[in-house]
């Protein structure tokens, strides 16, 4: 009985120190992934400031009446890429909520 536990013991320690190695792999990995592909691969649209916080819109088209396409489930506006255009016709309005996707919430609530 006192093997098992010593063993048991043992494999918790290597499983939390491998779970811990990983994390800290992905975020080495990830952190300057992600700044390179913002860098290098712009969004499409503006930030717009709206009451102290960014959100990113996309307006093609013109005329009316205009269409405001919302992204649903905390989705992004890449969701509308292909009905925006033939919606665009007339004019499509896409943004998403603040602190989703590329928005800025500048630490305050929404």
């Amino acid at each position: 009985m006192k093997h098992a536990a010593g063993f048991l013991r043992r494999l918790l320690v290597w499983s939390v120190t491998f779970a811990f190695v990983l994390g800290i792999t992905r975020t080495i990995y990830q952190t300057p992934s992600a700044e390179a592909d913002r860098r290098n691969l712009p969004a499409p649209g503006d930030l717009v400031d709206v009451g102290g916080f960014k959100m990113h819109i996309y307006c093609i088209g013109a005329g009316s009446p205009t269409v405001i396409l919302e992204t649903l489930s905390g989705g992004t506006s890449s969701y509308w890429g292909w009905v925006q255009p033939e919606v665009a016709k007339k004019t499509a309005f896409v943004f998403m909520k603040v602190s989703q996707g590329r928005c800025l919430a500048y630490g305050r609530n929404r």
